[in-house]
């Protein structure tokens, strides 16, 4: 269910890191690989009237692991997008309550 949107990179960067951060996250997020949702969405950076530069803004919707995971989990997103080239990462997480959450018209 971990939900992870990425804005502020190449498409082609995400989806050649998504296996290996899916393996990893695996680790640290006991749930299977299929319920790990990842998203790309194509973002422009605007300063003052021009174009800027790509920052990497990645964010987690999951229900509460605790703060360690989450160490965890920002530790190994921001390794990956290092890796893939980006110098700048912020991780932003969204702690989802279970009873808020549906899924075709069931919460959790």
């Amino acid at each position: 269910m971990p939900q992870l949107t990425f804005k502020g990179m190449k498409r082609q960067s995400v989806i050649d890191m998504s296996k290996a951060l899916i393996d990893e996250l695996e680790t640290i997020i006991p749930v299977p690989r299929e319920h790990f949702a990842l998203e790309h969405v194509d973002s422009m950076y605007i300063v003052d009237g021009k174009e800027a530069a790509e920052y990497p803004l990645i964010y987690v919707n999951l229900f509460d692991r605790g703060r360690a995971v989450e160490d965890l989990v920002a530790k190994a997103i921001t390794r990956h997008v290092h890796n893939a080239g980006y110098k700048n990462v912020d991780v932003i997480f969204t702690i989802l309550e279970r009873s808020r959450y549906y899924e075709n018209g069931e919460h959790f």
